[in-house]
């Protein structure tokens, strides 16, 4: 397979790009089919030869062109995937492609292709990729507190089929949580109680304030707080002030970072932090959350001539791939024209470079 991946909201040339990657794919294809030619050739003079397998395997080989979240792209003002008009009519296609996209494309190119749509799954299908989720095993976990974490998996669904379905008191004007928020909150739950050995409200509710955050206390207390009560206390549930001395957001912050370092930890999320403090970074480092020999802060420049430097850009990702590199934890602030060149990074799609596994905690802070 050849994959290509595309980062598009603020590059124009996009275009030649997507060209290019279509042309490479189609000159490897050409390639495998030459060698394979070439091998079954060997394989007449010399019918003893292993070439003839050789040739079978690379003649069965197809180049697979994979665009990543193109639907991206249709936010692009200079419209990049009509280039896909002309290349998706040929009448005889040398390579085969694929489009992921989480936006629906306009119907100009999706007629043109065979669209499989993955549809919203049910209850039922959350409560079994719930239990596929807390099911896997893994060394030295506690059966019978398995169980038990089985036996939350329907309070857990029907908690988030509340949080998705009030849109009338949500805070939000659009769809801020999603499934992802969902799975993590599952894995984050089963980490938490094999760690500690037990199972109680008390983690349910940290477990749900580390993944349905980004509201305001106040947001927080009128529209998630009754949604707890509901699923996890018979609708009676404790006085607030006890809650937040246990997940408060610095808390939860100084709990993730810690929990990274944990040999037996899953993928831990990212931290945002949305807040009007400019000085929120130092609040982190004072606290002793964020400490000087291990975090890298990267601060944006408001310069116009390192606004829209593409040398200023590189050097920037290049501090993030040394952060990466030495697993420290990044914290980045401003640095807007940034964000969309750490797509993979910030799904921690992390690569192994010489046998060592390149990782890193983000901390992106947005000031409003």
């Amino acid at each position: 397979m050849l994959y290509a991946k595309i980062n598009l909201l603020k590059y124009t040339d996009i275009i030649p790009m997507l060209k290019k990657r279509w042309d490479d794919a189609v000159e490897f294809q050409d390639t495998l089919r030459k060698v394979a030619k070439q091998k079954e050739g060997d394989k007449k003079k010399d019918p003893i030869s292993p070439a003839g397998n050789a040739a079978n395997a690379t003649s069965n080989r197809s180049v697979v062109l994979w665009l990543d979240e193109v639907g991206l792209a249709e936010h692009s003002p200079h419209r990049p995937l009509k280039v896909l008009h002309k290349l998706l009519e040929d009448g005889n296609p040398t390579i085969a492609f694929i489009g992921l996209s989480n936006w629906k494309l306009d119907a100009a190119k999706m007629n043109r292709m065979v669209l499989h749509q993955v549809t919203q799954p049910d209850d039922q299908e959350l409560v079994h990729t719930a239990q596929a989720i807390l099911n896997e095993k893994s060394e030295g976990e506690n059966d019978t507190l398995q169980q038990q974490l089985n036996a939350k998996i329907q309070n857990i669904t029907r908690f988030y089929d509340s949080v998705m379905t009030d849109q009338n008191n949500s805070p939000f004007q659009f769809d801020f949580y999603s499934y992802r928020d969902f799975y993590s909150l599952i894995g984050y739950l089963k980490f938490i109680c094999q760690t500690r050995g037990r199972l109680s409200n008390a983690l349910l509710v940290e477990s749900i304030m580390r993944n349905f955050g980004g509201m305001t206390k106040e947001q927080t207390e009128a529209y998630l707080f009754p949604k707890i009560a509901q699923c996890f206390y018979n609708g009676a549930l404790p006085v607030s002030e006890f809650i937040w001395k246990d997940v408060s957001p610095l808390q939860l912050i100084r709990l993730n970072i810690e929990q990274t370092q944990h040999p037996k930890t899953p993928s831990m999320r990212n931290i945002m932090l949305i807040t009007e403090s400019p000085v929120m970074w130092k609040i982190l480092f004072d606290s002793g959350i964020a400490m000087t020999e291990s975090t890298e802060v990267i601060f944006g420049s408001k310069f116009p001539g390192d606004i829209h430097s593409t040398i200023h850009l590189y050097r920037t990702i290049e501090k993030v791939r040394n952060a990466m590199a030495t697993g420290k934890t990044c914290i980045l602030l401003k640095l807007e024209q940034l964000y969309d060149s750490l797509y993979d990074v910030l799904n921690q799609r992390y690569q192994t470079v010489d046998g060592q596994k390149l990782s890193c905690l983000f901390i992106l802070v947005l000031f409003y």
